[in-house]
C-alpha cells in the first residue's frame, strides 16, 4: 500500500524533520495550514496537529477527492479531481461554490496569496512544462497566466513567492517563482528521493511538503 510522508522544511530546503507516522496516501493529496494545524485533502478534510497526529477527519460533500488544498482564512478551496474546477468548502467540509469551464486541464495544485487563488496544471501541448495561472475570484476567471520550463507539483505562497517543487528531477527542488512575471527566481536543490511529490503548506516560518512513496 501506498503511504505518504510530511516533511517540515526551511525555505533553504532543509529537512528539519519528517513525520514519523507513515500515513496512507490516500488520506494526503493536498495539504494546507489553517493558522492552527495542518489541514490535508483528499475525499475528506483530515486535521494534523504537531507531533503529527490526526485530530480530527471531516467528509467533503457532495462526494469528490480534492488534488490539493488551501485554506484563505474563511474557506477551503481545492482542485476537484477529474473535474477539471475549483470547489470551495466551508469548514463543515461542504462544497458552497464550484468554478469550473476556464481550465483547459484539471489543475493539481493551489495556493492563495492573500488576493488571489493560484494553481497550476501540466500542459499537455508543450512536453515538460506546467501553466501556473492566477484566478481572481470576484469575476471566477483566470487574471494571469504563464508557461513555466519545468514539471511541478505543489504550490504555496509565502509573503513574497510563490513555492513550488520539481516533480521529475529525482530531486526534491524547492522553484521559487515571481507572481508578476512569472520567471523562476530561485531554485534550491533538495534530497535525492523517489515517489511522487504531492502537496505543500506554508506556517509562516517552515515549509510543510509531502511525498508518496
Amino acid at each position: 500500500m501506498a503511504v505518504a510522508i510530511i516533511y517540515k522544511r526551511t525555505r533553504d530546503n532543509v529537512v528539519v524533520n519528517q513525520a514519523p507516522t507513515m500515513f496512507p496516501a490516500t488520506v494526503f493529496r493536498g495539504l494546507t495550514f489553517d493558522g492552527h494545524q495542518l489541514v490535508a485533502s483528499d475525499a475528506n478534510l483530515t486535521y494534523i496537529d504537531q507531533p503529527y497526529v490526526i485530530t480530527k477527519t471531516t467528509t467533503i460533500s457532495p462526494v469528490e477527492t480534492y488534488e490539493d488544498i488551501v485554506f484563505d482564512g474563511e474557506y477551503f478551496w481545492g482542485p476537484v479531481s477529474g473535474n477539471a474546477g475549483i470547489g470551495q468548502l466551508d469548514r463543515s467540509g461542504a462544497r458552497v461554490n464550484l468554478i469550473g469551464s476556464v481550465f483547459s486541464q484539471s489543475p493539481i495544485a493551489i495556493a492563495f496569496d492573500g488576493h488571489y487563488l493560484w494553481g497550476h496544471y501540466i500542459n499537455i501541448l508543450a512536453e515538460g512544462t506546467t501553466i501556473l495561472f492566477q484566478l481572481d475570484r470576484s469575476t471566477n476567471g483566470i487574471s494571469k497566466q504563464y508557461t513555466i520550463p519545468l514539471l511541478l507539483n505543489g504550490l504555496v505562497f509565502d509573503g513574497e513567492f510563490l513555492i513550488t517543487q520539481t516533480f521529475d528531477s529525482g530531486t526534491r527542488d524547492l522553484v521559487y517563482l515571481d507572481r508578476a512575471t512569472g520567471a523562476v527566481v530561485r531554485r534550491v536543490t533538495g534530497e535525492t528521493t523517489g515517489g511522487d511529490a504531492n502537496g505543500m503548506t506554508f506556517d509562516g516560518e517552515f515549509i510543510y511538503t509531502m511525498l508518496a512513496v
